[in-house]
């Protein structure tokens, strides 16, 4: 992509003497502007992208949290960089799981993606999860809940073994009942979460073959057509300047690293073996 260059001249380029308020502030200023002028796209494009480049500064500097992210998707999708928009809301949805706006940011973003190739191929992944089970998992407010179901429990059984009334047994089991299925479902979405996050994401920001190996000399997958910008993947192993790659329908094949966007995990990535 053309403005990967610029955009990361940008963003260690930024001024550090601005503190984070100062750069939110730009950020939003630059944003309003953007939208003062949709009628000029072109002067409006600017403003989005001065807005983008302030905010992704801002989570470099360590403020992560779902708001921002959703900002700074926002930013990048209205300046046309769809890539990166996808690529803001997925960690955003990393953050808070639950959140409707950048889910829904998301299902638009994608929307705008040029997929090629027939079937699954490239698309992203579905959403599978039974409508029933929750979106986040095990918390500290979740383990409290738990906790607070087994002490109601506990003393609905101890004032039934005082009392031998039948409607004190019956509680108490309803809340052991319902105690343990909370925990059920609680665990079962998180390893549902946990599963989605196993592998770094990617999202590949310029139209690249998915290659059988590391390097140009490597044939492109039978049958496979070419990733277009936007299409999400995971990252299995980095060799060199090249990331083997797992798309959602389970092709697994090799891009060069400048034509992906990569969350990087907070441990490194393992590496191939040769």
């Amino acid at each position: 992509m053309v403005l990967a260059p610029v955009l990361t001249v940008l963003l260690l380029g930024a001024s550090p003497s601005l503190s984070d308020a100062e750069l939110l502030e730009r950020a939003e200023s630059a944003f309003a502007e953007g939208v003062r002028l949709r009628d000029i796209p072109a002067r409006a494009k600017q403003h989005f992208l001065d807005a983008a480049t302030s905010y992704a500064q801002l989570r470099a500097r360590g403020c992560r949290n779902a708001d921002l992210c959703r900002n700074e998707g926002n930013a990048w999708l209205l300046a046309h960089d769809v890539p990166r928009a996808i690529f803001a809301y997925r960690r955003g949805l990393r953050l808070s799981p639950t959140d409707r706006s950048l889910r829904e940011s998301l299902d638009f973003a994608r929307e705008q993606v040029h997929y090629a190739g027939a079937g699954r191929f490239s698309r992203p992944p579905s959403d599978d999860r039974p409508p029933w089970l929750p979106r986040v998992g095990l918390s500290g407010w979740s383990f409290a809940l738990l906790l607070a179901g087994y002490a109601v429990s506990c003393v609905l059984l101890t004032r039934w073994l005082m009392l031998r009334r039948s409607q004190l047994l019956t509680l108490a089991l309803a809340a052991f009942g319902l105690t343990a299925v909370v925990a059920v479902l609680l665990a079962a979405a998180t390893w549902s979460e946990e599963r989605l996050h196993r592998y770094p994401l990617v999202v590949i920001s310029r139209e690249v073959p998915l290659r059988k190996g590391n390097g140009l000399s490597y044939p492109s997958r039978e049958g496979s057509a070419a990733l277009r910008p936007g299409v999400e993947a995971s990252l299995l192993f980095r060799r060199g300047d090249w990331l083997q790659i797992e798309l959602s329908g389970g092709e697994v094949g090799w891009v060069p690293a400048d034509a992906a966007l990569v969350d990087e995990p907070e441990e490194p990535t393992p590496q191939a073996s040769p």
